[in-house]
């Protein structure tokens, strides 16, 4: 699995999208990363529900994005506003907005499900970290529970 730790960035996938997004960070990219479990229907040859450990690593880091960006950021999270300030201003020109803080909740809470085949949960629960992990999947749902003031209100 490439993963050092139980947090949302302790793996290899989500370093490798995390450095895709920031050479070009959109709202766009964040969409299709957390469509690809938030609207999943790969199956299984018996018609099981099947979700990509990789795909699932990359939207719980495109989540918590957005959960930095409603500023509710995790305590994994790898970007200090203060140590890099410009790349920070560019990412923070993203406006979340309802229907991109629902995929992002949505596809964590999918990850969260038990039913189906999620093959990240599947090596998680191989581990001895599976419920710190799934401790910290639920607390990024809570906080992509609503949204951030515009920013004058702020």
């Amino acid at each position: 699995m490439g993963t050092w730790a139980h947090t949302n960035f302790g793996n290899d996938q989500a370093f490798i999208w995390l450095k895709k997004f920031l050479v070009n960070p959109t709202a766009e990219l964040l969409h299709v990363t957390l469509a690809r479990i938030a609207e999943a229907n790969e199956q299984m040859d018996d018609g099981t529900p099947f979700l990509d450990a990789a795909y699932g690593q990359e939207a719980l880091a495109a989540a918590e994005i957005v959960a930095a960006l409603l500023n509710k950021p995790g305590p994994d999270f790898p970007l200090e506003p203060d140590e890099e300030e410009d790349k920070w201003d560019e990412i923070s020109q993203i406006w979340v907005d309802e229907p991109l803080r629902a995929m992002a909740q949505a596809a964590v809470k999918r990850l969260v499900r038990p039913d189906g085949y999620n093959e990240l949960r599947e090596l998680w629960k191989e581990s001895g970290d599976y419920f710190r992990w799934r401790r910290g999947l639920n607390e990024l749902v809570e906080r992509l529970q609503e949204l951030a003031p515009p920013p004058f209100l702020r």
